[in-house]
């Protein structure tokens, strides 16, 4: 029997080979394509909002049932889908219109035809010493908004589409968080809002992580660079820390508010300037994009709709000294995601050739290339 260890990560990377079978090759999120495919999936363990470095236990013994019974899992959800969720969607997405909606399940293996793991999450809720798991689906039933099913241990208890799962049936169920056991001395310090890292771990919980965010964002938008330099100290900030909703790092927010002391700093003390985002795109990438999207906009209303126009294009205005502040940095433009592919190979996939030239989309940043390679001769 397979024991789970947590040791500080909690979104850790768990073995679970039987899951294979919930890998839709055409519903797969291809950011996780290939550990999936290799029976490697992220789980999400949610945090409770106190000090205590460590999970609930009834989360660690849910993370322990989710390993060592996948097969009764995955024939609760097969009988589950068929009895319950299929019944339910037929009633509004007919099955003689969408018959490709409702794959025919018979065995576990015929889940692959209907579902793709997007996220695994342990919940902070329990019963009886195990915690309640939600298992978060890209489906055929629901392209646009996809399929969560809640469960505990090898029982389904509810199931919506995914964003609109509350708790409910689990406070039905006798679930709860027992927030006595919530107390917890840490020595952790609290600096107006940005944690020190606790010692048993040397990291922050997602919810101090998140509470970070927000305060760097505020002194960013209040341009307190001198502040957030000195909470970069005072706190041991790791320069490599991802926040969990954004899920970039401070370099990148740093220069998406175009505060280039902080970033520059950051880049001091060992930071990545081409650190990647959910998408595993770059922050140079992601700003390129969203000006060229802004171009593309502004082209459909050039003849027929002036304000709308002027509107996109100052948005595309928007995005150039982001550019220019990454580039200045060192980002790399021929090395803008995860495949390592270039600025101008991506945005081809996207667009139009023809229309990346002639809307002059390829010549503006060919041009701020330029002005950087300037500026570093210099």
């Amino acid at each position: 029997m397979e024991k789970f260890i947590f040791k500080g990560n909690w979104t850790p990377t768990i073995e679970l080979k039987e899951f294979i079978c919930l890998t839709n090759s055409e519903l797969i999120n291809r950011l996780l394509k290939e550990k999936q495919l290799q029976g490697l999936f992220k789980v999400q363990i949610t945090d409770f909002t106190d000090n205590n470095p460590d999970p609930f236990t009834e989360q660690i013994n849910a993370v322990n049932f989710l390993i060592n019974n996948q097969i009764k899992i995955l024939k609760s959800l097969l009988n589950y889908i068929k009895n319950e969720i299929y019944p339910k969607y037929k009633t509004f997405i007919s099955q003689d219109e969408y018959p490709d909606s409702y794959p025919e399940l018979n065995t576990i293996d015929d889940l692959f035809n209907l579902l793709a793991i997007n996220e695994v999450f342990i919940n902070t809720e329990s019963k009886e010493s195990s915690a309640y798991i939600v298992f978060s689906f890209n489906s055929c039933l629901d392209y646009e908004h996809g399929l969560c099913i809640t469960m505990h241990e090898n029982r389904c208890i509810d199931w919506c589409e995914m964003g609109n799962l509350d708790n409910e049936k689990i406070l039905l169920d006798g679930g709860r968080t027992d927030v006595s056991k919530t107390n917890f001395d840490d020595a952790q310090v609290n600096y107006d809002g940005v944690f020190s890292p606790n010692k048993k771990f040397n990291n922050l919980k997602p919810w101090q992580v998140d509470l970070a965010e927000d305060t760097f964002k505020k002194l960013l938008k209040s341009k307190e660079s001198a502040k957030i330099i000195e909470l970069i100290d005072k706190a041991n900030w790791t320069v490599e820390t991802k926040f969990p909703l954004s899920y970039v790092d401070l370099t990148y927010l740093s220069c998406n508010y175009l505060n280039k002391d902080v970033a520059e700093y950051l880049i001091k003390k060992g930071a990545n300037i081409d650190s990647l985002n959910y998408w595993c795109e770059t922050g140079l990438l992601f700003n390129i994009k969203n000006f060229a999207d802004s171009k593309w906009q502004a082209s459909s209303y050039k003849e027929n709709n002036l304000e709308k126009f002027n509107l996109y294009e100052n948005q595309a205005n928007s995005y150039i000294p982001k550019i220019k502040l990454f580039l200045e940095l060192g980002a790399n433009p021929e090395s803008c995601n995860i495949y390592k592919e270039s600025y101008k190979q991506i945005l081809i996939k996207k667009w139009r050739e023809d229309f990346l030239i002639s809307s002059g989309i390829i010549e503006n940043i060919e041009s701020f290339l330029k002005i950087d390679t300037n500026n570093s001769n210099s």
